[in-house]
């Protein structure tokens, strides 16, 4: 998904409509949907330009959309000025199990000059 379902209280502008419109979805219906198939092992989302990872109701997420795009931390007015890091979602299927993580590595001063990080 690109954008979230819900977001932490500091990104509240980054994520869906609750309720639902004439035109979309809201958050509240596609939390029921996704909570209803009980065998999600992860959602995964971007448009916010941090980590996080948690549970909407039963569903685990994953939230990572700063992969080349500016960070929110370390800006200032729109110019980085402490590079923070880029972070990736390394992804592992196995005939038994499915994990996941977060590969994270420095950032550069321009945020679209950056090297492919060693997973």
């Amino acid at each position: 998904m690109h954008i979230p379902l819900w977001t932490p209280a500091d990104q509240s502008q980054h994520s869906m409509s609750v309720n639902d419109t004439k035109t979309t979805i809201g958050a509240t219906t596609l939390q029921k949907l996704f909570n209803s198939y009980p065998h999600i092992t992860m959602l995964f989302a971007s448009h916010i330009h941090n980590s996080y990872t948690g549970k909407w109701g039963t569903t685990p997420f994953m939230i990572t959309g700063d992969s080349g795009a500016s960070t929110y931390l370390g800006m200032t007015n729109g110019t980085v000025t402490t590079p923070v890091h880029r972070d990736f979602i390394k992804v592992t299927l196995t005939d038994k199990k499915v994990t996941f993580a977060v590969v994270s590595y420095p950032a550069v001063a321009n945020n679209y000059d950056f090297t492919t990080p060693p997973l």
